[in-house]
């Protein structure tokens, strides 16, 4: 008995074959970029989770521990914890020099170059900047708000704003009471007698200039020669003149100053004496 195999047609099994080879190469590409994606891929954009503890609720917190943290905040100050404390200045023992200090002047210019006016043993009422020599081996070393430092051959002395032995003294008289920002009005004017003019009156005063920013804000007036003419006319040593009839001194020279004070016959004087503004009336009888 014969079998007779049926013969496929060639072209269907070329047809298959070329098929099945184009589905193999389709899952070998697939592979092979699968392979490279694995290789070179970057890793993952989303972190790998971690367990954490949840926060402690605020209702758990003792009252202990609360308290604890509100002290902390009374004894700092979380504000000015990069803040450093200002350096304290070194007191100096008072000197026993026989000298006065009748002004302070504090610049607030850019140069800031303060002065004192002192004076000396000789009745002598200069201005002084620090460095320099108000008496030999006597130098200035700084002015401060109330008192000025001396360095006496090397160590540093104080003098204070009104001499030795005055931060105890006791008021008696009410003209001499303190009225900060207040002006003190004179009972009676001084009179001169006959003969003293205003330029005898100048002749006895060591006038200084007291100048700020390149402006003159007061004269600091000092005793010259005789004394008496000084405190006949109201006026103390260290007193600062800011106005002469209403004029201020930037407006008035040295030289016009007793031009200025004659004029009218009585001359009313606005000056600065210890801190308070007070207001003299001079008067000059003809001859």
């Amino acid at each position: 008995m014969r079998i007779k195999m049926r013969v496929m047609d060639p072209r269907l099994v070329e047809t298959a074959r070329t098929g099945a080879m184009l589905v193999l190469l389709v899952l070998l590409a697939w592979l092979v970029a699968r392979i490279a994606w694995l290789l070179i891929a970057p890793t993952d954009a989303v972190s790998t989770l971690t367990p954490r503890a949840l926060p402690t609720p605020v209702s758990q917190v003792s009252g202990q521990a609360v308290r604890a943290d509100l002290s902390l905040l009374m004894k700092d100050n979380p504000f000015s914890a990069s803040e450093s404390a200002a350096p304290a200045i070194e007191d100096a023992p008072e000197t026993d020099l026989n000298l006065k200090l009748v002004a302070l002047f504090m610049s607030s210019g850019e140069d800031g170059i303060s002065s004192a006016t002192i004076t000396t043993p000789d009745n002598k009422t200069t201005r002084y900047e620090p460095g320099d020599e108000v008496l030999p081996g006597v130098v200035l070393e700084r002015v401060l708000a109330d008192r000025a430092i001396i360095s006496r051959d090397g160590r540093d002395e104080t003098i204070m704003r009104s001499g030795r032995d005055a931060g105890l003294s006791v008021i008696e008289d009410r003209d001499d009471l303190r009225t900060e920002g207040g002006i003190v009005e004179a009972a009676s004017p001084p009179v001169f007698a006959p003969g003293v003019s205003a330029r005898t009156l100048l002749a006895g005063l060591e006038i200084t200039p007291e100048v700020e920013n390149g402006e003159v804000r007061a004269f600091v007036v000092g005793p010259q020669g005789n004394s008496r003419l000084m405190g006949a006319a109201g006026l103390a040593p260290g007193d600062r003149l800011v106005s002469v009839n209403g004029n201020g001194v930037a407006r008035i020279d040295v030289a016009s100053l007793a031009d200025e004070l004659a004029s009218g016959g009585v001359a009313r004087v606005g000056l600065v004496r210890a801190g308070t503004s007070r207001s003299i009336d001079i008067r000059f009888e003809e001859e």
